[in-house]
């Protein structure tokens, strides 16, 4: 079970947005190991490892949302340096007629190719806008999806906690219901997983490198009600239990179809995202031809400035 391991900028954003985005926030406490022995409250500050932890959990719920989280910022940056351009060329813009409204019969195509720039700005402003609050309703439609997706995970597991449960008994492995509460407990966080896989280890008990949470999970269970009912644990004994359990698999094939159509929701989202910055690559701003334009009309309202503030020769001097 490789770890999966976030890079800072996750973990910069999970800071940003975790306070508005309750369900991520408590959905990260849900699957993470607490690094205090109070209950966690709503506005605990979660450490990086408990951010780490919840990203590695095998739901990969965390891990798909922080990058459609992700997508989105860097939309929302691109819209903030796209209105900072604005703000700028607008600045410029102004500027300029404040300069031309000082003379005298400045000229009227110079004013309106200006003010029509202005209008041009403004509207890509209004257009930036409207992207943004899109992209800060998608979200929030993100916490929407990932506590819909929470739910379906723990409908998933209880399903498959059932059966394993039958199954067990089928082959005289008949869980307390302590036992079965451990099911739940110990498939919450990455940490317990990984303790239960250095426990089987240590007593010999041969796993797959690609063996799943839930195969650990089973494999704990078995150990556990051997261990109980002061029967062999041993690597043969347990593995000829395991062999008749096709949960496993069964759950194995079920996870790996639920997270794909998980992220393929996440997918839908990133698209509208990527089709939102397309159109705030595509707002106009003044083109570098308007620009230099512009520059030229600066230069000679400033000249036009200084000639206009020259002294007028006294007509009577020779």
């Amino acid at each position: 079970m490789p770890a999966e391991f976030m890079s800072s900028y996750a973990r910069i954003l999970f800071s940003l947005l975790g306070p508005d985005m309750p369900e991520l926030h408590k959905y990260t406490q849900q699957h993470s190991t607490a690094s205090k022995k109070d209950k966690p409250s709503p506005d605990s500050i979660l450490s990086p490892d408990q951010i780490q932890e919840a990203y590695s959990h095998p739901s990969s719920i965390v891990q798909q949302s922080l990058k459609t989280i992700a997508t989105i910022q860097n939309a929302l940056n691109a819209s903030g340096a796209k209105l900072d351009t604005i703000a700028n060329q607008r600045g410029d813009i102004e500027s300029i007629l404040t300069e031309l409204h000082v003379l005298d019969n400045p000229a009227e195509d110079t004013l309106a190719e200006l003010h029509q720039q202005l209008l041009t700005l403004r509207e890509s402003e209004k257009s930036i806008g409207a992207i943004r609050d899109k992209l800060k309703q998608e979200l929030g439609n993100i916490d929407n999806l990932l506590l819909q997706q929470s739910q379906e995970w723990i409908q998933h597991r209880e399903k498959f906690f059932d059966q394993l449960a039958t199954q067990l008994a089928t082959n005289n492995i008949v869980l307390t219901d302590a036992e079965k509460a451990e099911l739940r407990r110990g498939s919450a966080t990455i940490l317990s997983i990984q303790e239960k896989l250095k426990t089987l280890e240590k007593l010999q008990i041969e796993l797959s490198d690609k063996v799943t949470d839930f195969a650990i999970i089973a494999h704990d269970a078995v150990v556990a009600d051997l261990s109980r009912t002061l029967q062999k644990v041993d690597n043969k004994n347990v593995r000829g239990i395991i062999k008749k359990l096709s949960v496993i698999d069964d759950e194995n094939k079920a996870s790996s179809k639920l997270k794909s159509d998980h992220a393929k929701q996440y997918e839908q989202v990133i698209d509208t995202v990527k089709q939102l910055e397309m159109q705030i690559g595509q707002t106009p701003v003044l083109s570098p031809d308007k620009l230099q334009l512009l520059n030229q009309i600066e230069k000679q309202a400033k000249a036009d400035l200084i000639k206009a503030e020259e002294p007028t020769p006294d007509a009577g001097s020779s």
